[in-house]
């Protein structure tokens, strides 16, 4: 999930939905990169960033 908050509570109620991060803008290219290969691999949920 991209969102242009950084409150927590909407973070929170991604990941209880089953979001696999929570990304707040401003967005890391490489952050991204590395969290769609994990996905790719089949890596677990990432902590709330």
């Amino acid at each position: 999930m991209i969102t242009g908050t950084r409150d927590l509570r909407i973070a929170a109620e991604a990941a209880e939905s089953g979001a696999f991060a929570y990304i707040p803008k401003p967005v890391s290219v490489a952050y991204v990169e590395n969290l769609v290969a994990a996905a790719l691999r089949g890596g677990s949920r990432k902590p709330l960033s």
